[in-house]
């Protein structure tokens, strides 16, 4: 789950949509989580797609009986029994993230200054 739930802007929507019995709007869910409507976007859109909400004519709602719904109930009981033990695993995996982002960049740096000096050789 710690792999769809990849932000705290989409930790935050789901927890918003725990229990929830109406759909939620995207304007209503940016007003009462204060997120902006860009990142908040990006958010439901990877959650669609990741079939944790669904998106209706009238708002975001969780899947019910989708892939992700026990889990869905784990982390929320795990919130609500410490709070803080959601934040560090989700800080963990942020930092892990980055980590690796880095370490590609890196690598990949030396693959590329590695072809430029390859093909400037051959003259």
């Amino acid at each position: 789950m710690i792999e769809i739930l990849d932000s705290f802007e989409k930790l935050e929507v789901v927890l918003a949509l725990h229990g929830a019995q109406p759909p939620r709007a995207a304007v209503a869910l940016a007003n009462d989580l204060h997120l902006d409507p860009i990142p908040l976007d990006e958010a439901l859109r990877g959650l669609v797609s990741a079939h944790v909400l669904e998106k209706r004519s009238d708002g975001y709602r969780l899947e019910a009986n989708g892939p992700w719904a026990r889990h869905v109930e784990a982390l929320v009981e795990m919130q609500r029994a410490d709070r803080m033990q959601v934040v560090t695993l989700m800080s963990k995996t942020a930092l892990e993230r980055m980590r690796a982002r880095a370490n590609r960049a890196f690598a990949d740096a030396f693959v590329i200054a590695k072809k430029k000096d390859g093909g400037g050789s051959d003259g």
